[in-house]
């Protein structure tokens, strides 16, 4: 996203020498700025009884607190904007880009979460490697289209063999448990 470029890329700008003295500090100021605020948030815990957050939600058709909630957790309603926040005094005016960065991790940190996970895992089935002696038609519970595909291409990985067409990712489970009772025989 254009948005958080600074964030993804001036650290890798500074380890190539394009980021100045000047541009770095800024940057540090913003980051700091940033996890301190989003640290608030989550500290503020508001509780059904926080007449504040409750003229908030009223005003915007949200739900009533049932329970304590960080503000944070409630930025990830859609009815809900940082905006609601400074105009209740919750939160300071700091500069625009930090208040729009805050709502949008906010309320895609579920997305983003996820996203890493996946990377982590496709990494991980990346990492794992299939023995060359592999025999697929030993391999009990794979599809017959699987055996066949997988016995043709050889991946050397599971991460290749889950991006080969016929190759399902139920096949891929299987592939995973059977490589994995071999590794401990």
């Amino acid at each position: 996203r254009q948005d958080n470029a600074d964030l993804r890329l001036t650290e890798i700008g500074r380890q190539v020498g394009l980021v100045s003295d000047e541009r770095w500090e800024v940057f540090q100021k913003k980051v700091h700025l940033l996890e301190q605020e989003k640290q608030r948030l989550r500290d503020y815990g508001a509780t059904p009884a926080d007449e504040v957050v409750g003229n908030i939600l009223a005003q915007k058709g949200s739900a009533p607190l049932k329970e304590r909630v960080s503000l944070w957790d409630l930025l990830r309603r859609p009815e809900l904007e940082i905006e609601d926040y400074i105009k209740a005094g919750l939160v300071p005016e700091y500069d625009l880009d930090i208040l729009e960065q805050l709502e949008v991790q906010a309320k895609y940190e579920g997305y983003i979460n996820k996203q890493y996970e996946q990377v982590q895992r496709f990494e991980k089935m990346e990492s794992r490697l299939i023995p060359e002696q592999i025999n697929y038609e030993n391999v009990p519970g794979l599809s017959n289209e699987a055996k066949q595909k997988l016995t043709q291409f050889q991946p050397m990985s599971v991460g290749q063999a889950s991006r080969i067409a016929g190759v399902s990712p139920a096949d891929i489970n299987v592939l995973l448990i059977y490589l994995e009772k071999e590794r401990r025989k």
